[in-house]
């Protein structure tokens, strides 16, 4: 499994506690996760499809008593092809970034997701979600360098990992 994209979702509002922040991330994160859904596949009935069809990313809580924020790496399902692969990564630079993204590629490869201020919509579905939020998105080109970016803070967390699955229905 390798991830195509990379997302940062920012909590700027101040929480009591560290609890309080991972409640509020997670909870956003849900909701999140079911609008790209819904957006994506073009219904509000989004948990009837298959799991495979939805996004998946594993998400990483950081800095949770300051500047609280959650990683994600955007996986794949086995049965997407590259061609709807760079359609998600589209689809997640208008949607879920709050600012223009730029391509991680250089050189030759194509820069799939390059965006600039006009291709944002005015309310990105992390800002619906809640006003506080900010997000970006870039796409991946170094996993191992994702890895160890997005778990640098892990052993120091009592808070664990999380899937977007978690919130998915399990019907299909």
């Amino acid at each position: 499994m390798q991830p195509y994209a990379f997302g940062t979702l920012v909590l700027n509002q101040d929480c009591k506690t560290t609890q309080v922040a991972a409640r509020r991330l997670k909870f956003a994160t849900k909701q999140i996760a079911l609008r790209l859904d819904q957006e994506f596949l073009k219904t509000r009935h989004a948990t009837r499809f298959p799991r495979f069809q939805r996004f998946e990313a594993v998400c990483f809580y950081e800095k949770l008593e300051g500047h609280p924020h959650i990683h994600l790496a955007f996986f794949s399902p086995s049965e997407c092809a590259k061609s709807s692969e760079i359609s998600r990564i589209r689809f997640l630079a208008s949607r879920f970034a709050s600012e223009p993204t730029r391509s991680m590629y250089s050189g030759s490869e194509p820069a799939s997701i390059e965006t600039s201020r006009e291709d944002i919509i005015e309310l990105t579905i992390p800002q619906c979600v809640h006003s506080s939020l900010t997000s970006h998105i870039v796409e991946v080109d170094d996993s191992f360098g994702l890895a160890k970016y997005i778990t640098k803070c892990y052993n120091n967390s009592t808070f664990e990992p999380f899937w977007l699955s978690e919130f998915h229905s399990f019907r299909a």
